[in-house]
């Protein structure tokens, strides 16, 4: 008797094996701009069982406002979420997939001021009560940068002045209250002209002394770091010059440029006159001889002098 050829019965591994794709609908934006994410989440068909109580989680990063009401699963607008606003959240049930099915829902965000600059990425998460969890982020979405707006002004503690006179500038570099992010890495850099005299250790920030600047004797440069300049912020520079000998009846215009990392570069200026130097001038006149005759030549010298003392040159 021949042996009956056995029948065998294949038995699945009894293992899910669960995906999810994760896209937005734009790869830039701008603050205020809304973006919406489309997620599959499916079990692949190789899998044996369905994948139980499935659940997609997206926790949103900074930079993004979830809309409420935005929620569709399969095509069909739904309610069935929860959204933490505490965490950012959101939690959507979908039920039990199936070997070789798939879900497909979308949801939106708004973009707000938190993302300037930034590339926001989104991770979504595919969990379910047999089945590890699955996730999968979005290529980011570039967001530009917010405009700052940058003003300098530039004045003098003195219109006029003297040799000698100390004159305290004042730099003021201001973010207006409108601007959408801050100024960033202000930096001043003002170049000392010629008839001043840039007194070391006299910069200050908002009133206060500092010592986070550099100032170049060989080219009269000063440098300071201003950092960054909040949206209805105003720093202010102060340093102080003394007039040299330099400047005797002269205007002395000195000029300050502010630049920063997200800003065109401004510049702001202010005059002094100064006051004219005094000369000492004296003349003599001599001849060569104290007598003479009919036919004679005299010769007579003239001099003109300017004491040691004097400020500046006769004229």
């Amino acid at each position: 008797m021949e042996a009956e050829d056995e029948i065998g019965v294949k038995v699945g591994d009894g293992n899910t094996r669960p995906y999810i794709e994760k896209t937005a609908d734009k790869s830039s934006a701008k603050v205020g701009d809304r973006v919406t994410y489309t997620i599959k989440a499916g079990n692949n068909e190789l899998s044996t069982v369905a994948i139980e109580n499935a659940v997609v989680e997206d926790e949103l990063p900074d930079g993004l406002d979830f809309v409420h009401g935005s929620v569709y699963v399969n095509g069909k607008n739904t309610n069935e979420y929860t959204f933490d606003e505490k965490s950012g959240k959101l939690s959507v049930p979908v039920g039990n997939i199936k070997p070789g099915k798939e879900v497909k829902f979308a949801f939106s965000v708004t973009i707000n001021d938190k993302s300037y600059g930034k590339t926001i990425k989104n991770t979504a998460v595919l969990k379910g009560d047999n089945a590890d969890p699955t996730e999968d982020t979005d290529e980011g979405v570039k967001v530009g940068d917010g405009a700052a707006e940058l003003t300098v002004t530039k004045s003098s503690d003195k219109e006029t002045a003297k040799v000698g006179d100390r004159v305290t500038y004042t730099i003021s570099a201001s973010n207006s209250k409108l601007a959408q992010v801050s100024v960033k890495g202000a930096k001043l850099v003002d170049v000392i002209p010629s008839g001043l005299d840039f007194q070391t250790g006299s910069v200050q920030i908002n009133g206060q002394p500092t010592n986070d600047y550099v100032y170049s004797e060989d080219t009269k440069e000063l440098n300071v770091e201003m950092g960054n300049i909040e949206a209805g912020q105003t720093v202010n520079v102060t340093f102080i010059a003394v007039v040299n000998k330099d400047a005797y009846n002269k205007t002395v215009k000195n000029i300050a440029n502010v630049t920063s990392d997200n800003c065109d570069p401004k510049q702001a200026q202010t005059t002094t006159d100064v006051e004219d130097g005094k000369a000492d001038l004296t003349v003599t006149k001599t001849a060569n001889m104290t007598e003479a005759k009919v036919g004679d030549t005299i010769v007579y010298t003239i001099k003109a002098s300017n004491s040691v003392g004097a400020d500046v040159d006769v004229r």
